[in-house]
């Protein structure tokens, strides 16, 4: 039974994590001020597949050096991945529990990760900086409360089923 709530948000989480790939995670950005004029000096862009690293020296003409992230980018397809499968295990329910147990503490961990390389784990920049959060690591949070909403509705689907079959 495909059609089922919880198949429709085990596939919105499938969508809003793939949906990561194409969007940033953050950005830290370093300000200069010469002459009473603010301008960008440093900028480094966390993408779930690399680092990107921009110095500007000049207003046109960006450095920059990508430092390649694929554990992250792994995590993020495993969890997509297990979230698109477990769509197709409607017949065993326990299983789709256990699936998205598993599901939830990837997701977890791959947000640990994250948080790790923007706070603790600087690259390049030392200086004072200004981060901002962007939409690909709100889309994971997104994910993880949609497995859990969908969790929700397999369990109480588990207990449906366990009551008739006691009233049987």
């Amino acid at each position: 039974m495909i059609q089922r709530i919880q198949s429709i948000f085990l596939l919105l989480v499938t969508i809003s994590l793939f949906s990561t790939y194409f969007f940033p995670l953050s950005e830290k950005i370093v300000f200069k001020n010469e002459n009473n004029i603010i301008s960008i000096k440093e900028k480094e862009t966390l993408y779930i597949y690399e680092l990107v690293y921009e110095q500007y020296f000049s207003k046109e003409d960006p450095t920059a050096i990508l430092y390649p992230r694929p554990y992250i980018l792994i995590l993020i397809f495993i969890a997509s991945g297990l979230s698109f499968y477990s769509i197709f295990q409607y017949r065993n329910r326990i299983n789709q529990i256990k699936i998205g147990a598993i599901n939830s503490i990837i997701m977890s961990v791959t947000i640990a990760i994250i948080l790790y390389e923007l706070f603790y784990k600087e690259v390049m920049i030392k200086n004072s900086f200004d981060i901002n959060i962007l939409i690909s690591f709100y889309l994971i949070f997104t994910a993880l409360v949609f497995n859990s909403i969908a969790n929700r509705f397999i369990k109480k689907d588990e207990l449906l089923v366990n009551e008739s079959d006691r009233i049987r």
